[in-house]
């Protein structure tokens, strides 16, 4: 059996080459975003859900809203979910969206931050939800009672109806 004796520069250049070998065969992938959703929407809140695989880096998960039609340039409103997820499977998540404005459209994009990247969903673009219109409430005006006895009485009276289920007895 014969010996070959490298010299030192090319030894090293196959250690480094192995190396970039080992980091760069194993993908590292960026967090992934699905099934965003958005299952309770009211005249002044929202709650989306998420599913979250951090893949392996710690995850930070942040829901971007506008009222203006894809605009997620500077000073765009940015609401972060309290925790940091963590680990190598599915995760679910949520969070309320507070202080909106009634009978509004919004538009909406989750994104996912950890050291490996960044990640969005939708990839491009937006989803959109509509707050519903705020509730009044009903209205009487111009009563008038009269034919007024020991036992009955009669009202008339205006109702202008709120824009919920508005009912009347007297």
């Amino acid at each position: 059996m014969k010996t070959i004796t490298l010299p030192i520069q090319f030894r090293s250049f196959l250690f480094l080459l192995m190396c970039f070998i080992a980091f760069f065969s194993e993908k590292s992938i960026a967090q992934t975003i699905t099934n965003v959703q958005t299952p309770t929407v009211e005249y002044e809140s929202a709650v989306i859900t998420f599913d979250v695989n951090p893949n392996s880096a710690a995850t930070t998960v942040r829901v971007q809203y506008s009222l203006q039609n894809n605009n997620f340039g500077p000073g765009v409103q940015t609401a972060t979910v309290p925790i940091t997820f963590s680990g190598n499977s599915t995760q679910a998540g949520s969070i309320t969206l507070t202080g909106l404005f009634a009978d509004r459209v919004y538009y909406c994009r989750v994104w996912g931050h950890n050291s490996i990247g960044d990640s969005y969903l939708p990839a491009s673009g937006y989803f959109n939800f509509i707050t519903p219109v705020a509730p009044t409430t009903p209205r009487i005006s111009n009563m008038t009672v009269f034919d007024i006895s020991q036992t009955s009485a009669n009202v008339q009276f205006g109702l202008a109806a709120g824009n919920g289920l508005t009912q009347n007895s007297v």
